[in-house]
């Protein structure tokens, strides 16, 4: 448990340094499953959030992954954090695993509202895209990457994805300059 601990630690430590701020939220969610908190930043990026999970490396055994989950969004904030954490524990509870290339919907789930205000219903999972380099590089001794990355996609989106594969989802991104922290977003496919 003090090995957990510690590493939680290490992670809020290195969000807080290279962020450099001191300021956040902390909501905390916990569940027969797990517990994960999610870290919720408000001035950072101009007229964004970004939330970056802590405890989910914890669970390294379960999802096969020893990072944690960083998503960033322009509105909808009342509901992200929670949503985050409901996937998440999600995936640990069915012990699944999270991949870089991978979307799972399921949101419907969680909060139709959160549908009907954006047009998401599934989760991407990649490399942090479009973030400066210095955020998506972070490390901690012993770990390959400290963050994958989490950006919410629309239905046609992710049929896209699983039709067509990772690469030509993120080709078709960047060819329409979709911006993974734009929640309300048309549809890039």
């Amino acid at each position: 448990m003090a090995e957990k601990t510690e590493l939680i630690e290490q992670f809020r430590q290195n969000y807080l340094d290279h962020l450099q701020t001191e300021t956040y939220n902390e909501h905390e969610f916990n569940d027969e499953a797990a517990s994960i908190s999610i870290l919720e930043f408000e001035d950072v990026v101009p007229e964004c959030r970004l939330y970056f999970s802590l405890g989910l490396s914890s669970y390294s055994d379960k999802v096969g992954i020893k990072s944690e989950l960083f998503a960033a969004s322009s509105g909808e904030w009342e509901v992200i954090p929670s949503l985050l954490a409901s996937l998440l524990i999600t995936f640990v509870s069915l012990e699944m695993p999270i991949v870089d290339g991978q979307a799972i919907g399921g949101i419907e789930n969680i909060s139709d509202e959160f549908i009907q205000n954006t047009g998401k219903s599934s989760i991407y999972f990649t490399e942090p895209m479009n973030v400066p380099e210095t955020l998506g590089m972070l490390y901690l001794p012993s770990t390959q990457r400290l963050l994958t990355m989490g950006v919410f996609i629309t239905q046609s989106e992710h049929d896209f994805l699983v039709e067509n594969g990772p690469d030509a989802f993120e080709e078709k991104m960047a060819e329409m300059n979709v911006s993974p922290f734009d929640i309300h977003r048309p549809s890039a496919v």
